[in-house]
C-alpha cells in the first residue's frame, strides 16, 4: 500500500517545493515508484523543477472536478518526469480560480475529496503502482483549502522550515491544524519531526551557521536528523529543470536528499523498493 506524505509550511519561501521535487526524485532514484501531486498553483515542484505541465488533467481534477473524478482510474493524469524513471507527476493547475471555485462547495469538501480519492486508490490498486505519494502544498495558513486538502489526505506530514525565528511559530500552527483535523475525525495523519532546509554550511560563514544552530537549539523542538544545506548545485539543477540527484548525483546536495529519503522510509515504515511500473 502506498504511503502518502504531505510537505507543509505556513510561511512561503522556505524551499518546500524544492524539497518536494528533489525528495521525490531521490525516492525514485532509489527504486521506489513515486507520485508527486503539486497542489501549489505556482507549480514550482512540477513545472520549474521537473519540467512537467499539463493542459488536461491537473491536481485540480483530484480536488474539485467531479466530472473527471467520477471516471478517474489509477494512474490517470500521472505524467512521467523527464529523466527520472519511476517518478510520475500530477502537475499544478495554474488558474487559482479553477482550484478555488469550480465545483468547490465548501473548503472541507475539497479537502475530503482528495483524501477519499487517494484512499480509494489505496484500497484498490494504488499499491501496485506506487510506493509513495508526495503532496506539495502552498505556503499558507494550514486551513486554506489547498493546504488542508494535502494535510487531510496524508498519512504523514513533514513540516519544512528555515532557521529563522518566525518559522517556528508557523510550524507550530501546522502541527496544531493537523491535530485539530484528527480530533474532527477527518484525518489520521502523523506529524514527523520538522525538516530544516537551507541551513548555512561552514563555507558560507561559520558565524551564520552558529547563529542558525543556536536558534534551533533554543527552540527545543525535535527535528529531522537530516538537514538540507544551501548548496549552489541545487540552484544550478533548478535552472535546468532537473533534480539535483540527477544533475549532480555525486554531490553533497544529492547525498542529503538520499539521506532524507532513507530517514523518512524508516519513519514511515516503507519497506524494500519494488520495481516501478513503466
Amino acid at each position: 500500500m502506498a504511503v502518502v506524505l504531505c510537505l507543509a509550511a505556513e510561511k512561503g519561501g522556505v524551499g518546500k517545493s524544492t524539497v518536494a521535487a528533489n525528495l521525490a526524485a531521490a525516492f525514485a532514484r532509489s527504486g521506489y515508484a513515486t507520485v508527486l501531486i503539486d497542489l501549489d498553483p505556482q507549480g514550482t515542484a512540477s513545472s520549474a523543477w521537473l519540467g512537467v505541465t499539463s493542459d488536461t488533467i491537473s491536481s485540480a481534477d483530484y480536488l474539485v472536478r467531479p466530472e473527471a473524478g467520477s471516471t478517474m482510474v489509477v494512474g490517470e493524469g500521472w505524467i512521467p518526469a523527464p529523466g527520472v524513471p519511476g517518478l510520475w507527476v500530477v502537475p499544478a493547475d495554474h488558474d487559482p480560480l479553477v482550484i478555488r471555485g469550480r465545483a468547490m462547495v465548501t473548503e472541507m469538501n475539497a479537502a475530503l475529496i482528495l483524501r477519499n480519492r487517494l484512499q480509494a486508490l489505496q484500497d484498490g490498486t494504488l499499491g501496485e503502482y506506487a510506493d509513495i505519494v508526495i503532496i506539495d502544498t502552498k505556503g499558507a495558513d494550514p486551513h486554506e483549502p489547498l493546504v488542508a486538502a494535502g494535510l487531510i489526505a496524508a498519512d504523514f506530514v513533514l513540516p519544512v522550515l528555515i532557521p529563522e525565528p518566525a518559522q517556528l511559530d508557523g510550524i507550530a500552527r501546522v502541527v496544531t491544524a493537523v491535530h485539530a483535523f484528527a480530533e474532527d475525525g477527518v484525518s489520521q495523519a502523523q506529524v514527523l519531526p520538522p525538516l530544516v532546509n537551507q541551513f548555512p554550511h561552514a563555507n558560507q560563514g561559520r558565524k551564520s551557521a552558529n547563529v542558525a544552530q543556536k536558534l534551533l537549539d533554543d527552540a527545543g523542538v525535535p527535528l529531522a536528523e537530516t538537514r538540507i544545506h544551501a548548496w549552489s548545485d541545487v540552484r544550478m539543477a533548478q535552472s535546468e529543470n532537473t533534480p539535483v540527484c540527477v544533475h549532480a548525483p555525486k554531490s553533497k546536495a544529492a547525498g542529503e536528499y538520499h539521506a532524507l529519503a532513507k530517514e523518512l522510509r524508516k519513519s514511515m515504515g516503507i519497506g524494500k523498493a519494488r520495481k516501478a511500473v513503466s
